[in-house]
């Protein structure tokens, strides 16, 4: 049984990318179930308190996926892909890391003679192991709770409270994930004032419009651009043509078949707004323009920043 577990950990850590939302879950719930019956055999142990505290970070982090697993399984619910199989892998990471402690505590704890001989400094380090593997629980719940925030609709999208804990290193992964939900869950405004936030972005820098196309957001910007409210259309107009600087974004909106999303646009009646700013993306499949120099950061970016990067040093 372990070595056919160990055998699911490594090919589940190779290729999180490739796996469905459905197994990326499963292999943390089994970890978790497996880690919540050995742990409540330490609760009486010399890490009691620990061991409680770690009981209680997983009987939340089993809540939280079986409510992941419903929510995807749902005919309105959809997990945002790309964050979901990053926290997931660390997620499956910090079970296994618990799970390894409390395996090795317990077969210490299964000689007599072994236990008699624990000195104080060995319980100490024990004891700080316990700690830092429930902060890591921790950090993970946070990531799965934002996860599930981020990919509701209507009443159940909460207001954001900040990054998720597996972004707090990189702020502008965690505000372009945040902008791409909204692009997909949000209403006609926050989905207007999305696009205009990572058109922002896009102008920043060249490494910003890179990491805009990899978490998925063309489709959704084309899409806005199509079928979304004037505002909603200029936003995504102005978007793309930021994101068209660079020859790797101009191909892939090629493949996303921006082309005819312009063309269609160019030749029904739009505001005039809309149609000058798609006639200068449109001009970029054949003209790639060079790449201004990053600007200040806009206001967009400065005010969801302000407002989120706090809860990482809380």
């Amino acid at each position: 049984m372990e070595a056919r577990m160990e055998a699911r950990m490594e090919a589940y850590k190779e290729k999180p990318m490739a796996l469905r939302i459905e197994e990326l879950v499963a292999l943390p719930i089994q970890i978790a179930e497996q880690l919540r019956k050995g742990v409540e055999l330490e609760v009486d142990s010399d890490f009691k308190e620990e061991s409680a505290n770690m009981k209680k970070q997983v009987d939340t982090v089993v809540r939280l996926l079986r409510k992941a697993i419903r929510f995807s399984s749902s005919n309105s619910g959809v997990l945002y892909e790309k964050p979901t199989k990053l926290i997931m892998l660390q997620l499956t990471i910090s079970l296994e890391r618990a799970l390894g402690l409390v395996n090795k505590y317990k077969s210490r704890r299964s000689h007599s003679i072994l236990k008699r001989a624990v000195t104080t400094s060995t319980t100490n380090n024990s004891t700080a192991d316990f700690r830092q593997v429930n902060l890591w629980l921790e950090s993970s719940i946070g990531d799965v709770t934002w996860l599930l925030d981020i990919s509701a609709t209507g009443a159940a999208r909460e207001q954001f409270a900040g990054l998720p804990p597996i972004a707090c290193t990189e702020p502008v992964l965690g505000l372009i994930w945040e902008q791409v939900s909204t692009l997909r869950f949000g209403t006609p405004q926050e989905k207007a004032d999305a696009a205009a936030t990572l058109g922002d972005l896009a102008e920043d820098s060249r490494r910003n419009s890179k990491i805009i196309i990899q978490e998925g957001a063309l489709p959704l910007l084309l899409r806005l651009l199509n079928i979304g409210t004037a505002e909603g259309q200029e936003s995504a107009a102005k978007a793309l043509g930021q994101l068209a600087r660079d020859q790797e974004c101009v191909d892939a909106l090629r493949k996303e078949g921006a082309s005819f999303v312009f063309v269609r646009l160019l030749e029904k009646h739009a505001q005039v707004s809309v149609k000058a700013q798609v006639g200068a993306t449109k001009h970029t499949h054949t003209h790639t323009h060079t790449i201004t120099p990053p600007h200040a950061l806009s206001y967009h970016k400065r005010k969801w920043l302000s407002l989120h990067t706090k809860s990482c040093g809380s």
